[in-house]
């Protein structure tokens, strides 16, 4: 008996002990009294996870514990100031931030204040060539920019081995603060690469000069599990740039591959590439969270399953059973989430007082190129109701400036249909959340009774939308 005890023990201290906090952070905020505090790390995949959180005393002082497995970035939030910081097991951090009305310091000492200021000046050599004779370098000419973050690159690498001569870092945390040098930069180059060649045909114009700078995007699995943010960002433009390849192909017959296929072709894909176990599970992560865009068609349901018996204990998983379960309150048979928009004349319309009428919403902009090019096909397929008052085309603008919504109607009197405006930003947050949506144009298909058919109906070029509204008129 008295093994067992001493077995069991041992066993609660181990497990116990394991999760004891082994971080602190240690805050110093003068002008922000009472303000919360809060630490999150990125899961790489749809926003971060809270780990510990605070309210300041009326000094601006106070204190966050948590537990941490191994090296880490996370964002430290206090009120509305944010900035990363990086992180280590028995790390004893003091974090002093000064604010006025110009800027704002922060002074770190104590255990890991050296990786953490090595962060903060950094910062300050990208901001120095971020912005150029009042520009900033995204907003300058294919050949400019390149030149600029080029002059970036070289100045961060200087900065880097300056540093670590002056200061020695371990080895893996010097590592990971000079992958974290590269990662911003190579995420505003493909995020410029994104605003002006994201097409196809597009991908094929990209100026090679443009397209080898700042190197290939690291794939690195301390890296990864360094849970770096911007990091994710720069990993999902790899994984589009595996879309794009797809867009390219075609079926035997020459035509596109339908969208459908997609995640399945993806998922066997990343299986065949080659990389790391860590990378092709995140890379699966990320295919699973970009299929759940599109609602949970067989294809969806097909990687998701594959991922969750694949791997059962992935930290993937959470995010992604997450958006799973918004898609099964929005399923077919459910209510449909209300929302409300004023027409041209003024007057409020909600979904809910089409109650008794088939709707077949259409959320668009008139800043949409893809939404303005289905309109044509909309107003034809609303022609053949016409006479049919059991349905209702309710044209859903999202556009924050109303008066470009009405200029764009009145130059087209024969886009008829229920048109509403939503320019609130903080509805149309709402809307977007309540639906799933990941951007416009979006279709939406409600029956009679207000419940949901499909919150992923088909465009109006697909040639399907009339024949899923005469089906719903048997």
């Amino acid at each position: 008996m008295k093994i067992f005890s001493t077995f069991f023990f041992f066993i609660f201290t181990f497990f116990t002990h394991a999760q004891l906090p082994n971080v602190s952070i240690h805050l110093q905020t003068p002008q922000k009294p009472n303000a919360a505090a809060y630490v999150m790390i990125s899961n790489l995949i749809s926003g971060g996870d809270t780990i510990a959180k605070t309210s300041l005393n009326a000094l601006g002082n106070g204190s966050l514990n948590f537990h941490l497995d191994q090296p880490t970035f996370a964002e430290l939030t206090i009120e509305k100031f944010q900035f990363t910081c990086f992180l280590s097991p028995d790390d004893n951090l003091k974090v002093i931030v000064e604010t006025n009305d110009k800027a704002t310091s922060t002074q770190f000492s104590g255990k890991g204040a050296e990786a953490n200021n090595y962060l903060e000046e950094s910062s300050n050599v990208f901001n120095k060539h971020f912005r150029i004779g009042g520009k900033q370098i995204n907003e300058f000419p294919p050949e400019e920019f390149t030149h600029s973050l080029n002059k970036m690159k070289s100045a961060l690498d200087e900065f880097h081995q300056s540093f670590v001569q002056k200061h020695p870092l371990p080895e893996k945390v010097s590592k990971l603060l000079k992958i974290s040098n590269l990662i911003i930069p190579l995420s505003f180059k493909h995020n410029y690469i994104s605003a002006r060649y994201n097409t196809t045909e597009g991908r094929i114009l990209i100026p090679e000069f443009l397209e080898k700078v700042y190197g290939e995007i690291p794939l690195d699995d301390d890296f990864l599990n360094a849970k770096y943010s911007y990091y994710g960002w720069v990993l999902k433009e790899y994984y589009y740039n595996l879309c794009f390849a797809l867009l390219a192909q075609k079926t035997p017959d020459g035509k596109k591959i339908p969208y459908a296929e997609f995640p399945e072709m993806l998922e066997k894909m990343i299986k065949n590439g080659n990389y790391s176990k860590a990378m092709t599970e995140y890379l699966l992560a990320v295919n699973v969270n970009d299929a759940l865009n599109q609602g949970l068609t067989s294809g969806t349901m097909s990687i998701y399953d594959s991922f969750k018996k694949e791997y059962p204990h992935s930290l993937y998983q959470l995010p992604l059973d997450k958006k799973y379960q918004k898609w099964i309150t929005i399923s077919k048979g459910a209510p449909a989430p209300n929302f409300t928009g004023v027409t041209p004349d003024g007057r409020k319309v909600s979904l809910s007082d089409l109650k008794g009428k088939i709707v077949y919403a259409d959320i668009w902009a008139t800043w949409c190129g893809p939404c303005v090019e289905e309109l044509p096909k909309a107003k034809e397929i609303q022609q053949q109701f016409s006479e049919n008052n059991d349905v209702v085309f309710l044209y859903v603008s999202i556009d924050s400036k109303s008066t470009n919504w009405k200029n764009f109607l009145e130059k087209d009197p024969a886009f008829k249909g229920t048109h509403i405006n939503i320019s609130d930003d903080a509805e149309v947050s709402k809307l977007y959340k309540a639906y799933q949506m990941s951007g416009v144009p979006a279709y939406f298909l409600i029956d009679k009774e207000g419940k949901i058919i499909t919150a992923t109906a088909s465009r109006p070029s697909s040639g399907k939308v009339e024949g899923e509204i005469r089906a719903l008129l048997k």
